[in-house]
């Protein structure tokens, strides 16, 4: 039998890690085709804020999540 392990926390870094890309390549689509400079620019100036908070957030959980398992590691280290 194979068990899962699902977390929101898991479900939230896997949707960012595809919403993102998703947005990126939205947006060269966007600009392959503008119509005037200021459009690519509003866009831009929409897009990026959120990407980055969204890339942010995670990269800090994950940051998080090994920092705590180095700690479990060296604590297990000492004990041998």
């Amino acid at each position: 039998m194979i068990f899962i392990n699902f977390s929101l926390k898991g479900l939230k870094a896997k949707i960012t890690f595809v919403i993102v890309p998703v947005m990126a390549v939205k947006f060269v689509q966007k600009t392959l085709k503008y119509d005037n400079a200021a459009d690519v620019f509003y866009e831009g100036t929409a897009i990026s804020p959120v990407a980055a908070l969204m890339m942010e957030k995670q990269v800090r959980e994950v940051k998080k999540k090994l920092d705590k398992e180095s700690e479990t590691r060296g604590a297990r280290d000492l004990k041998k």
